[in-house]
């Protein structure tokens, strides 16, 4: 019985760590697409005065859901490699998300290397990947595979 409450807290971290990982990549995402439509300075300097401020925060969590929708299995499949080979490093998860981001541009946008705009594009979703995987591995992957009792922390 300890064992399987165990397993359910931590799928619980797992599904909590995925959400903060989308939304600081949706964030991440928001902030860069509002930076190319030149209104950034605008929220900076007015703030939350005319209400610019509160559409970035209002147009995060559906940037999210979007990433999310998206991510979701190569993030899967970085969480169950991490999980089953113990890793707890954040080069890992930084890296897969690097992997995922670029994954997710190269399948939604299918590139066309002659637009430079695309890059651009493209070096924001990887960007976004990394910050998703790091925040990703400060709320769940420092901890990956303490259930099954071969390693603590402390001991590593």
């Amino acid at each position: 019985m300890d064992k399987s409450l165990q397993l359910i807290g931590r799928f619980t971290v797992i599904i909590f760590g995925y959400g903060c990982a989308v939304l600081a990549a949706g964030l991440f995402l928001n902030i860069m697409l509002i930076s190319t439509i030149g209104m950034l300075p605008d929220i900076i300097n007015d703030g939350f005065e005319y209400g610019f401020g509160a559409g970035l925060f209002v147009a995060t969590p559906f940037m999210a859901m979007i990433i999310g929708y998206l991510a979701f299995w190569p993030a899967l499949a970085a969480i169950a490699i991490g999980e089953y080979f113990n890793k707890r490093d954040s080069l890992f998860y930084s890296l897969c998300g690097l992997a995922a981001g670029i994954i997710l541009f190269v399948a939604g946008f299918q590139p066309d290397v002659k637009n430079a705009d695309e890059a651009v594009m493209m070096m924001s979703c990887a960007a976004a990947g990394i910050i998703g995987g790091f925040t990703y591995w400060l709320i769940a992957g420092r901890w990956s595979n303490l259930v099954s009792g071969k390693e603590t922390p402390e001991t590593k």
